[in-house]
């Protein structure tokens, strides 16, 4: 077998790195597998991951609920300031290879929410919602990562009543996809729900956004947007 095997490729079988990586390494050195394609596919089951990771998060949570109340389901867009940086080496004694651009851009997708219920108590008062939302983050110009694919499940606070209800996103945990491959996303912001009538509300929010891959790349958004919904 080791005779239909090039003498360049016996390196990569003989590492001793993970069996995914070593998988696109080979096809890689095969020439079955381009470099960039290798990146993609590992960036992939990045964020695949991640979002098993987050469903493994929220199932605890879910079993102390007694169920979701006043689901709701709305369209999100707005405009983003987006920083984008390279090249971060956390074992590096010099940060020369960074590199840093700016540029303006937005963010549009849709999100499904409904508030939290207690098991705890009757007459539950509980101002905690749970928000799950998939949208597409894009800069206006040409940057290292100038698209996100994101995937967030959001734990908010809102006020349960009246026509302006306030309200925040404490936390917003999930994962994306980009141009360089699978990335972290955080999130936080607050803003106010206005309600239209009994059913439609229109809810603008201030937020600061942030995708990372560890020790390699960042890129941080302060955006602006609406969400337009209709709650059941």
């Amino acid at each position: 077998m080791n005779e239909r095997i090039p003498p360049r490729c016996m390196p990569v079988l003989q590492s001793k790195r993970g069996s995914s990586c070593l998988i696109g390494r080979v096809l890689a050195c095969l020439g079955l597998l381009s470099s960039r394609r290798r990146h993609t596919i590992h960036g992939v089951f990045g964020a695949m991951a991640a979002n098993a990771a987050l469903l493994i998060l929220a199932a605890p949570l879910f079993a102390q609920l007694e169920g979701l109340h006043e689901p709701e389901v709305y369209a999100i867009a707005g405009y983003s300031r987006i920083e984008d940086t390279t090249g971060l080496c956390f074992f590096c004694f010099s940060g020369s290879a960074l590199q840093k651009n700016h540029a303006q851009g937005g963010y549009f997708g849709v999100g499904v929410g409904a508030r939290i219920t207690s098991i705890s108590r009757e007459d539950d008062e509980s101002l905690w919602c749970m928000q799950g939302e998939f949208f597409q983050s894009r800069a206006s110009r040409s940057i290292q990562q100038p698209y996100m694919n994101t995937g967030a499940l959001n734990f908010a606070l809102e006020k349960r009543t009246g026509k302006v209800r306030p309200g925040a996103i404490v936390l917003g945990i999930g994962g994306a996809q980009g141009n360089g491959g699978g990335h972290l996303f955080l999130q936080a912001g607050g803003g106010a729900a206005v309600m239209l009538n009994e059913r439609w509300f229109i809810r603008p929010q201030i937020r600061l956004q942030y995708w990372t891959q560890l020790f390699s790349t960042s890129r941080p958004a302060l955006s602006a947007g609406i969400a337009i919904g209709y709650r059941f």
